[in-house]
């Protein structure tokens, strides 16, 4: 996504995942889209990411356990934030109950 809306919007953006699979891959999305001097991915831990200088948007996509749940991930993304600065939090879900464990798995 981050890369997504730095191809599409000129923004630059640090991307944190504790997934070494998701960084690499951020990173060689980056690349072929052409934005890998706007974005960057760091291998980490979110549960406690602060970013070193006031940001526009802080945005949680599917990992609101980085804050014990939405309200802390909301305290925990707003230590971010500059003054107006906007959160997006967003759960995926199942709109229709899966069939099986291994649909839930794929």
């Amino acid at each position: 996504m981050l890369c997504t809306w730095a191809r599409d919007h000129g923004i630059s953006g640090v991307g944190v995942d504790i997934s070494t699979v998701f960084t690499d891959r951020a990173r060689a999305r980056a690349a072929e889209l052409g934005v890998a001097d706007q974005v960057v991915f760091v291998h980490g831990d979110a549960c406690g990411y602060v970013a070193n200088e006031p940001v526009d948007l802080a945005a949680c996509i599917g990992a609101t356990w980085i804050g014990g749940g939405v309200a802390g991930t909301v305290d925990l993304l707003g230590r971010s934030l500059r003054p107006g600065g906007l959160t997006l939090i967003g759960e995926p879900y199942w709109r229709q109950e899966p069939a099986d464990q291994e649909t839930v798995e794929a």
